[in-house]
């Protein structure tokens, strides 16, 4: 498979999965506190400090 047609796929399902995510965030019959639990796996994945403190003991590793 071509570069351009795997970069036109994935972005293909990463438009999809924010499709997704924008109904289930305002469907009314998803539970609030899925929704919560949602957010808060997201804040976590996103979150500069968590991202940094993973860089950090990757390179510790490499210089031990």
């Amino acid at each position: 498979m071509k570069i351009g047609a795997r970069l036109k796929n994935g972005a293909r399902y990463q438009e999809r999965c924010r499709r997704a995510r924008s109904i289930a965030a305002r469907e009314r019959r998803v539970l609030w506190s899925v929704k919560a639990a949602a957010a808060a796996t997201a804040a976590y994945a996103l979150s500069a400090s968590d991202l940094i403190l993973d860089l950090i003991s990757v390179l510790a590793d490499r210089i031990h």
